[in-house]
This record gives structure tokens, sequence and C-alpha cells, in this order.
């Protein structure tokens, strides 16, 4: 980073970002159009794991919230437990996609573990993904 930061530079950056908004705003509500129509947009397919994660991220969160109901043969609590560890399995490999260069091989590792005990649950448990 620049070490004498000044006004002009900040005025540099504000008008870039404001060129850019511009420059996208087409774009934008194309995208917007076509996630309302088909439920993805263009832009969500260039990086389609990371669109799935967040998504899956938030609605897991909000089901493990808000569900009223749960799959028959285990518990309430039972069930908070394996939502816990899907989410807690989208959480690491967010966290491993954003953040490997951060990482050590120990912890990647460690975050790959949970990634992969979060999927095995989802594939395990996919259709009572429901309230």
């Amino acid at each position: 980073m620049k070490e004498n930061w000044t006004l002009k530079d900040d005025l540099d950056c504000y008008l870039y970002r404001i060129k850019e908004l511009i420059k996208n705003f087409f774009e934008n509500i194309k995208w917007f159009w076509q996630r309302g129509k088909r439920g993805y947009s263009d832009r969500d397919l260039w990086n389609l794991d990371e669109y799935l994660t967040d998504l899956f991220i938030s609605a897991l969160r909000y089901l493990r919230k808000n569900h009223y109901g749960y799959p028959p043969l285990i518990t309430d609590e039972e069930w908070n437990g394996i939502l816990d560890k899907m989410i807690a399995g989208f959480v690491a490999n967010k966290v491993i996609k954003n953040d490997s260069l951060n990482l050590n091989k120990k912890e990647i590792k460690l975050l790959q573990g949970k990634f992969k005990t979060g999927m095995a649950l989802l594939s395990e448990w996919y259709n009572y993904l429901w309230d």
C-alpha cells in the first residue's frame, strides 16, 4: 500500500468504483433477472462451487433456526446436530477457498475433513431438507 495516501488517491478510488457501478449496471440487472427466472445467473456459473457453498450455508442456517419438524427415527436435538455438522462443513470449505494461502497443511486437512463430513451428511439426509 502507498505510504503517503492523499485526498486525490481517495477521490480516484471513489471515481473508479462509481465508474465500475455504471459500467456493470445493465449486467447486474440481467443477472438479477436471471436469478429470478431460473434460480441462478450467468455470473453464478463463473464460480458455481462458491455460489452453492454460500447458498447452502445461509439455507442450512435458516433451516436450523426455523425448522418445525425433523426426520423420522431421530430427535430434534440429533437433527440440529446433523444440520450443525453440515453447516460447519460448508463453512470449512469457504475458509479453505478464501484463506488457503494463510493455512498450514494440518489446518487444511482438518477443514477438508469437516467438509467431507458435511458433504456425506448432506448426501445421507438430502431428502429431509424440508420444513
